[in-house]
């Protein structure tokens, strides 16, 4: 078949008035210096750099501009409230308005464009996001393009070898950077988590996406966005740019089939994905896939896939109603892409579970433990509904919610538990500065009863005692830090991981039992 993703590779060097080009500015008629590396921190300045100054939420870059100078700063990008072109020690200081808007265009042009290069895909959602970026980096891989993936997990072409930013979309310069080192490395294929925060601050700008996904939006991020209304209409604002190629939307989730199918210009295709057991938004106009027939077992999911490219069999090995969604996107996407429906469901079989996203804990053993990052309400109900479709007796959850952030959620995290487990551990997740207690606290406040419910701010003590209260045959569910291997306590950045200490109880548990029978 003709390559559908095939695309000339190319770089270039900079000078600075070719960077201030492509925001519109300039050219300077005293200075032009070749420009060796672009960063935002005046610590990583070295000779040749050009020092962007931004204004963040907890440190202004303009303060550090005769630091970076000091440091070998051949340029200064400043962020400003009207242009403007100054000089300090012979060191020219540009000063742009709006500049978190055109700092992507820059820093794309400094790496030579790199997106415009590879096929770049972006996926955005309250949940999902890391779930189909890397089913998309697995899918793309074995159809036979390199592929890479940059989201929460971290950065790279090996799932088992990301390479962590400490952010699901970094900043706009290093996103440039990054995708210049895929491509660098001879990947082909990117899919990208673009969080709302990402978006708000303008950190995807200069990527040139192919393609863009939206997975379902539920409440989360309110203490940054304030509203879901404001919340939602920064996702949307993502599917309003006229140079995808397509978009792909969730026509089950209200938000998909309408500000983000709305915002879709109409020079752009549009392929909506649902389940047919869903009422969803049947008077799409455009492609649509849906699948249907679904069956839930210890195996995984099985089903039928009606769509525009034709039909077929989906089986996969990965479990719950929300991964039959998270497929669906990434079925779509595939064959927005060029490949055929038959192809990308010969491969479906061979995706793996996202480690985190409803892993279960290898320790053989008489329970069934699961690892899920689910931190919001609806991620929560979706993973219990999942487990439960897989769960022969009781249904365990154990989880809490992380400090300093929205508080909103904390109660309704604890009535949806109520409402889909049978036995409930409340304890910390990332208290950060929040005395975990009190977070309990609040959390408590959303159960019609707290007489059954236990509490544990120690969150490892918590799932020691989960693993061995749970009876033979009960599934329990870790919910809240999934891949994460660290507790964020009191500034402090704590090693800990869910999956390990859950699998040392397990163990442990093996041999009480082990000692029982002897």
């Amino acid at each position: 078949m003709v390559d559908p993703l095939a695309k000339n590779m190319g770089s270039s060097d900079c000078s600075l008035n070719e960077l201030l080009s492509v925001v519109g500015c300039g050219p300077l008629s005293q200075q032009n210096p070749s420009i060796k590396n672009i960063v935002l921190d005046s610590r990583q300045v070295s000779t040749g750099s050009l020092f962007v100054a931004i204004k963040g939420s907890a440190v202004d870059g303009r303060e550090y501009i005769g630091a970076a100078i000091r440091a070998g700063a051949v340029a200064v990008i400043a962020e400003s409230k009207s242009f403007s072109v100054e000089y300090f020690d012979n060191v020219v200081i540009i000063n742009i308005e709006n500049l978190c808007e055109k700092l992507g265009l820059i820093a794309s042009k400094f790496f030579g464009d790199p997106s415009e290069k590879m096929h770049v895909v972006a996926v955005t959602g309250t949940n999902g996001k890391t779930t189909c970026a890397q089913l998309l980096q697995q899918l793309f891989q074995l159809l036979g393009k390199k592929s890479a993936t940059i989201g929460t997990m971290g950065y790279g072409a090996d799932l088992s070898l990301l390479v962590s930013t400490g952010l699901t979309t970094p900043d706009a310069v290093t996103c440039q950077r990054i995708l210049k080192q895929l491509l660098d490395d001879g990947v082909e294929c990117v899919a990208m988590e673009v969080s709302s925060h990402a978006i708000a601050q303008c950190r995807h700008g200069g990527i040139q996406f192919e393609g863009a996904v939206f997975t379902n939006l539920s409440r989360d991020h309110l203490d940054y966005h304030g509203s879901m209304g404001d919340y939602a209409e920064i996702k949307a604002s993502l599917f309003q740019s006229t140079e995808h190629k397509f978009v792909i939307t969730n026509l089950d989730d209200d938000v998909g089939a309408g500000s983000i199918r709305d915002a879709v210009p109409e020079t752009v295709d549009c392929f909506g994905y649902g389940l047919k057991t869903k009422k969803g938004n049947r008077g799409f106009e455009g492609g649509s896939v849906f699948a249907g027939e679904l069956d839930f077992s210890e195996k995984g999911i099985c089903g039928h896939v009606d769509s525009c490219w034709g039909e077929g069999e989906l089986s996969s090995q990965l479990i719950g109603q929300f991964n039959a969604y998270n497929l669906l996107a990434v079925i779509s996407t595939a064959c927005a892409s060029g490949y055929s429906l038959v192809e990308v469901l010969e491969k479906v079989p061979l995706l793996e579970p996202i480690e985190g996203r409803m892993q279960k804990v290898q320790v053989a053993g008489d329970i069934v433990v699961i690892i899920d990052y689910a931190h919001t309400p609806d991620a929560l109900e979706q993973a219990l509904k999942a487990a439960r479709e897989h769960t022969a007796k009781k249904l365990w959850v154990l989880f809490g919610c992380g400090g300093d952030r929205d508080k909103g959620k904390r109660p309704q995290m604890a009535a949806i538990a109520e409402e889909y487990a049978d036995n409930i551990v409340v304890t910390s997740d990332n208290p950060r500065m929040e005395d975990p207690k009190r977070i309990i606290e609040d959390i408590l406040a959303g159960f019609s009863s707290v007489d059954k419910i236990i509490t544990e701010p120690d969150r490892a003590a918590a799932i020691y005692w989960a693993v061995n209260q749970a009876a033979s045959g009960d599934m329990v569910l870790f919910a809240g830090k999934g891949h994460e291997k660290y507790q964020l306590v009191q500034g402090e950045k704590l090693s800990f991981s869910d999956y390990d200490t859950a699998s040392s109880a397990l163990r442990m548990r093996a041999q009480k039992n082990a000692g029982g029978l002897q």
